[in-house]
């Protein structure tokens, strides 16, 4: 194959990524440290089911990609063939579809790390841009792209080996208007040190011990940040009307664990915030977050779907774990009702709050109700039978006590030589006394040893099935 038809083809290869559909990320979500081997293994398993079901879903591998700040979309070797299919077609005269590969590919380099790499080939996309659009005669199109131009890059210089000197009057007539333009001050400040800062893509300098201060013509501009590794997200700044500050934030990509699910590690304190952020860093239009929860005693997978652009929790269902697993079937189950909505055999759907959980349907073909709640009247009965077994074996107590008392009393009744006494109804009195208080003590203390027995039972049978007994949580 010729090598002009080789860079054709890699133009249109990026055209077609750049124009897919949505993207849908299904993370593993955990506290600090972040997602472990359980939970790995069921996100993995969910990810397969929901890949099988729905085009887009992300794959573990292009996740990690998307976190370690590799190309999302296409590397700069495949922009810089691009780059080249894009001169060809203006140097044929095609002018129209020399704008087309290269809007695209100007929209592509903003995606990546920026750098000087990135920087440099992203400007040398948009002079031939300009002149392309300068060919077709559309002169606001080239006014737009030079300023944008010129804002990121004013001290740019055009070759005059591949640019004509009409050409060149207009870039001097861009950087005239811009030093015409009022400026305004920018102000970046990170929590951390070391931090390189961007401006469009160029870098401005070092966040150290102090911010970062540039003084910019007014505009709109784009600014991130890396510290080594780590990416910040970048913020749009608009420079129109006043001086502007902004920090760049690296929680979420201090939050990124690319070989834990891959996954994220969030605090439980608001998680929707940071999930939005992360989905947003990783470029997706959905994250799907599986998660480990638990309630009343009982241990759960839940999956939430968000809509990462709308920003907001779309639903939310959950299958609960049997011995540290999901039964069967309901990994297919929680993956189809996560995709449709509908509502799926074992599934709880959460109808409002955090304990709001619609009961799951049965499995009729199963014929079981694993998920089903289970009932908390054995744990309240355990619990009054515990409670009747120490008031019984109290009132035992009180009866023998009871019952050496009397016998103790008709005791001293007796004469020194044991005879009965004068007072013999009083003697038979307490005698019969201490007989029923004898009575009474073994019966309530069978009955106090029946209950115990009962509650223990009872009390076991309710903890494996609600992990409570009563009002006590285990």
């Amino acid at each position: 194959m010729r090598a002009s038809s080789v860079v054709v083809l890699a133009a249109l290869a990026l055209t077609g990524r750049a124009a897919g559909g949505e993207t849908i990320g299904v993370l593993a979500v955990a506290p600090p440290p972040g997602p472990g081997p359980e939970l790995v293994e069921m996100t993995t398993q969910l990810r397969q089911m929901l890949s099988e079901r729905a085009p887009n879903v992300l794959d573990a591998r292009q996740l990690r990609v998307r976190m370690t700040g590799e190309p999302p979309g296409a590397s700069l070797a495949e922009l810089d063939l691009g780059y080249e299919s894009a001169r060809a077609a203006f140097v044929r005269s095609d002018y129209e579809g020399s704008i087309r590969t290269l809007r695209t590919i100007v929209e592509e380099l903003e995606k990546l790390p920026d750098g000087e790499e990135v920087f440099k080939q992203w400007t040398r996309a948009m002079l031939r841009l300009a002149k392309a659009e300068q060919e077709l005669g559309h002169t606001a199109e080239t006014q737009g792209v030079l300023d944008r131009l010129m804002r990121a890059e004013p001290k740019i210089e055009v070759d005059p080996a591949l640019y004509p000197p009409d050409f060149a009057r207009l870039v001097r007539g861009a950087k005239a208007r811009l030093k015409l333009s009022p400026m305004r001050r920018l102000t970046v400040s990170s929590h951390g040190h070391d931090v390189q800062v961007f401006v469009s893509g160029r870098e401005v300098g070092k966040i150290d011990r102090s911010p970062v201060a540039v003084m910019l013509p007014a505009g709109r501009y784009r600014v991130s940040g890396a510290r080594g590794a780590l990416r910040a997200p970048a913020v749009q700044v608009d420079l129109g009307r006043s001086d502007q500050s902004v920090t760049l934030e690296f929680s979420v990509a201090e939050s990124l664990r690319p070989s834990a699910g891959p996954g994220l590690a969030i605090a439980d304190r608001d998680p929707a915030r940071a999930l939005m952020a992360a989905g947003g860093f990783l470029g997706l239009g959905t994250l799907v977050a599986v998660r480990f929860v638990e309630q009343q005693g009982a241990k759960y997978v839940l999956g939430s779907v968000y809509d990462v652009r709308r920003g907001k929790l779309d639903h939310e269902g959950r299958v609960r774990l049997v011995d540290h697993e999901i039964p069967a079937g309901r990994s297919a189950a929680l993956a189809e009702f996560l995709l449709t909505k509908q509502e799926q055999p074992g599934v709880e759907i959460r109808k409002g709050s955090d304990d709001d959980w619609a009961p799951p349907l049965i499995d009729v073909a199963r014929g079981d109700q694993v998920d089903a709640p289970r009932s908390k009247t054995l744990g309240w009965v355990a619990f009054g039978t515990g409670i009747t077994a120490l008031v019984a074996g109290g009132v035992a107590g009180w009866q023998a006590i009871s019952s050496s008392s009397s016998y103790d009393k008709a005791h001293k009744l007796l004469g020194p030589d044991g005879s009965v006494p004068f007072e013999r109804a009083q003697y038979d009195r307490y005698l019969a006394e201490g007989d029923s208080a004898k009575r009474n003590t073994v019966i309530a203390g069978v009955g106090a040893g029946t209950c115990a027995i009962a509650t223990g039972i009872m009390a076991y049978i309710a903890y494996r099935q609600t992990g409570e007994v009563g009002p006590f949580r285990f």
